[in-house]
């Protein structure tokens, strides 16, 4: 096998083929630690991408066109938000999932606002953003939910033609025909109640920093519908963020199953992602130097070459490996003797002494490098006298 064949891609080549799997298997790391945050929220979820009717995706484009989302203008955020943070968790969130993004922010006295599911729906099947409804959550689920010492208990009630103000002065919400609210005792004072005693947005702490809103329909897309509710929406919203009123944003976890990290996950966030970093230095660094050290490849020689040439080399090596060089010489002078005769028309009744007698005539030298010839004991004389006898013929042969 030739070296050709033996390589049948170039240098450049096999560096494109090996950069581009080392970037495709970046990219399956990322997406397989990363792909659930990536990818958006399944609409039966109300999450603040979604646009079916329990979703939250007009609500926060609101916040974000009436400059409440922050700087960068963004209303979605994980549980480090310094400002309002709104959750919304799904039928299956889980009381363990809320309870660990409320003590993280509990440690600053971060705002919150928790907004309980209200409807059991599943995904349209000619519509990826639509939701089809299949009725309304069993309140004990939701009543275990939210872990708090006092009691709290998820009830509901009617609501049709009722409009209700969260604040003093603040434009009204128009209730949904069914009304979720939320009854319980060593809870403090309620910010928005109906006359009936039931509570819509009850503080969950003696500082009002967490609040639990009970009624999806006043801020989902059901809600967003009416101009007055996104009034009331906003005015609410404002008065929960206290001084950080600018810095409002929704909870991204939640909606996709909670806030654990995985394994990928920690390998390319702060502060490991300095290690991941130093490590595929690293792993470079060496494969630069291990291929600039070894080089290309040594490819094994055959056994047996081809050619005239590697058929020589071959017979060569057999014959100094039996220590048989020098026993050629005498036969290497009869065979160059008699080619020389030919060409000078020697006597043809002229043999070995007398013809090599009649060509030293015409050639002074010739029966001294005869002689040197029949009589090498090494393979340095015999290579030395054959290149002398070689070198006269030509000159004798002209």
């Amino acid at each position: 096998m030739d070296q050709a064949s033996a390589t049948p891609f170039g240098t450049r080549t096999l560096a494109f083929i090996i950069g581009a799997g080392v970037v495709l298997l970046i990219g399956f790391l990322l997406m397989s630690g990363f792909g659930n945050a990536l990818t958006p929220a399944n609409p039966i979820h109300p999450s603040a991408t979604s646009r079916a009717g329990v979703g939250f995706a007009a609500l926060r484009e609101i916040v974000e066109q009436v400059g409440l989302a922050g700087d960068d203008d963004d209303a979605t955020a994980d549980r480090d938000h310094p400002g309002l943070l709104i959750l919304t968790p799904r039928a299956d969130t889980t009381t363990d999932q809320v309870k660990t993004i409320l003590d993280y922010r509990a440690t600053d006295a971060l705002p919150t606002l928790i907004v309980l599911p209200k409807w059991a729906v599943a995904a349209a099947e000619d519509n990826r953003n639509w939701a089809l409804e299949l009725g309304l959550l069993p309140p004990t689920r939701l009543s275990e939910m939210v872990a708090t010492d006092a009691t709290l208990r998820v009830e509901r009630g009617a609501g049709t033609g009722v409009r209700i103000a969260p604040f003093d002065g603040a434009p009204a919400f128009a209730l949904p025909t069914t009304v979720q609210l939320t009854t319980g005792d060593g809870l403090p004072e309620p910010d928005m109640m109906m006359e009936n005693g039931g509570v819509l947005l009850q503080p969950m702490d003696e500082d009002h920093v967490v609040h639990l809103l009970s009624e999806p329909d006043l801020l989902n897309n059901l809600g967003m519908k009416s101009p007055a509710n996104a009034q009331a929406a906003i005015t609410m919203l404002r008065d929960l963020s206290g001084d950080e009123a600018t810095d409002i944003a929704f909870d991204m976890t939640l909606p996709r199953g909670g806030a654990e990290r995985n394994l990928v996950q920690l390998m390319f966030t702060p502060p490991f992602l300095a290690v991941t970093i130093a490590v595929f230095a690293a792993a470079l660094l060496a494969g630069f130097a291990s291929a600039n050290r070894f080089g290309p490849v040594r490819r094994e020689a055959r056994a047996v070459a081809f050619g005239r040439s590697a058929l020589i080399d071959n017979v060569a090596a057999l014959t100094r490996a039996a220590r048989r060089v020098t026993g050629g010489g005498a036969r290497h002078a009869d065979a160059a003797r008699e080619r020389i005769a030919k060409r000078l028309h020697a006597p043809p009744e002229l043999a070995d002494e007398a013809l090599t007698a009649w060509l030293d005539a015409r050639a002074p030298g010739y029966a001294q490098i005869d002689h040197r010839l029949r009589h090498a004991r090494t393979e340095s004389e015999l290579l030395e006298a054959a290149r002398d006898l070689n070198d006269l013929q030509r000159e004798m042969t002209r």
